[in-house]
């Protein structure tokens, strides 16, 4: 079932961001799911988190912005 495998996928994210707070993968792959459900709040504060943990894929930010823009 895809809903089912989109909570597990979630679960997952979340617990690699408990072992692992600077993982930048899950931190974005977790903004995307939150961008999907239009939780425009949790992605600010999200986003935050990922301008200082990121090293490699800060230029998602650039993304992140502008798919939050297309949303309001």
């Amino acid at each position: 079932d895809l809903e089912e495998n989109k909570v597990e996928q979630e679960k997952y994210i979340n617990s690699t961001l408990l072992l692992e707070p600077k993982n930048e993968e899950a931190m974005y792959l977790l903004i995307d799911i939150e961008l999907k459900r239009s939780n425009f709040i949790k992605v600010e504060e999200l986003k935050k988190n990922f301008k200082n943990i990121c090293l490699i894929m800060c230029e998602k930010l650039v993304l992140i912005n502008s798919r939050l823009k297309e949303l309001e």
